[in-house]
């Protein structure tokens, strides 16, 4: 991919200071790029903007309140075209692994760190987000909706509305003193079960996992744990069929790039 306004927007940012730029993989579906002026930088550079749950603007916005609760690294610029994104530069960030044992109380912990913030954000639609993915994917709506009228009556049956990642794998959380989480572009306020279910389903958690996961969230939010069980339980399909969607799209607009 070729991005002939990269380096304007970082010379502006930097106001022609010198710089270097490294790419590095970490796996995802954006380009990442090591920044060095006075001190590191992370660089994104998305390849699409039209998958997203909240525009660029406003993911900056919530990603730099959550960064005041040292929850986030803090943003640094946003191009005006939506496509390069700065942030602070924190060491292990987006090592691509598999998850383990070990990480399930870090995931548990997590997540009930991220419900418990007093964000401003904007509430999912899941239903919006649902024919939008199928408009990008170029489906016929017809055939999904019986599935989308019963997966939304499950959704709001247990829409218990908090701050959620939505997108929390284990690589977008840096190991350290301090806890630290990554990759906030889906955020939003949306359903914690939801938000717990697609936990399960990107980490792809095996059956004693998923029980040590749910457990200690209970434990950590003082939520009943066979509530939450059932609860995120039943979230599984919707973030299964959401998940299919999101895929189908993100196929259809990677061949048009």
């Amino acid at each position: 991919m070729n991005f002939p306004d990269l380096e304007q927007f970082i010379q502006g940012v930097f106001e022609h200071q010198p710089f270097t730029l490294t790419p590095f993989e970490s796996g995802g579906t954006n380009r990442h790029f090591c920044v060095e002026a006075d001190t590191k930088y992370f660089l994104k550079v998305f390849q699409t903007n039209e998958l997203q749950v909240v525009s660029r603007n406003q993911q900056y916005a919530v990603q730099s309140q959550v960064a005041k609760f040292d929850l986030a690294p803090t943003p640094i610029a946003l191009s005006s075209c939506n496509r390069f994104w700065l942030e602070q530069w924190l060491d292990g960030g987006l090592q691509q692994r598999q998850v383990d044992d070990s990480d399930v109380s870090i995931l548990a912990n997590a997540l009930s760190a991220i419900h418990r913030l007093p964000v401003t954000a904007q509430t999912l639609n899941i239903e919006a987000e649902w024919y939008r993915y199928l408009h990008l994917a170029e489906s016929e709506t017809m055939p999904f909706q019986n599935e989308i009228n019963e997966l939304l009556e499950r959704y709001g049956s247990s829409n218990d509305h908090c701050f959620c990642h939505n997108d929390l794998h284990v690589s977008h959380i840096v190991k350290g003193e301090q806890l630290t989480i990554l990759d906030w572009e889906y955020a939003a306020i949306g359903n914690r079960y939801f938000d717990l279910a697609a936990c399960i389903q990107v980490n792809q958690l095996n059956a004693m996992q998923v029980e040590a996961l749910l457990t200690e969230y209970a434990q950590h939010t003082g939520l009943a744990k066979s509530s939450v069980t059932q609860l995120t339980l039943a979230m599984i399909p919707v973030v299964d069929f959401t998940a299919k969607l999101w895929h189908n799209a993100y196929t259809k607009v990677q061949n048009t790039l």
